[in-house]
């Protein structure tokens, strides 16, 4: 027999759920952003080139650059629409698929796809010829 309490109980823990997976997905994009921003940083060798040295194969050289791009577009898209920037960090820094993101951010599925495919052309547009590919 399910109880009112078991049912506020059941809330709360999706709550807190989806609070933790928001909270994950904006802990993970400051640790990458800030790793990114050290590994440039003149104090760590900045625009000297890194070399896989196991088997000579250099890194890419402009993963770091890259990544602050994303971030700094990512910011910009969260000022035009702050939702749509909060699909993506699920997506890119938390690791979530759209159904899952959708379900975190309490969206209707449709509605998360079309956010998802806005967000993925906004970005792209912002992003053309910055980022690597």
């Amino acid at each position: 027999m399910v109880t009112t309490l078991s049912l506020f109980e059941n809330k709360k823990t999706a709550e807190a759920c989806q609070q933790k997976n928001g909270l994950t997905a904006e802990a993970m994009r400051r640790i990458l952003i800030d790793n990114a921003r050290k590994k440039k940083s003149e104090k760590r060798g900045g625009q000297q080139r890194r070399i896989d040295w196991h088997n000579n194969i250099q890194a890419p050289a402009k993963a770091t650059d890259d990544l602050l791009a994303i971030d700094e577009a990512l910011t910009q898209l969260a000022a035009e629409d702050a939702e749509a920037a909060q699909l993506v960090k699920l997506r890119f820094y938390a690791g979530l698929s759209v159904d899952e993101a959708a379900d975190v951010m309490g969206l209707a599925r449709a509605t998360a796809y079309r956010t998802w495919n806005y967000a993925k052309a906004w970005l792209r547009t912002k992003l053309d010829g910055v980022v690597s590919h």
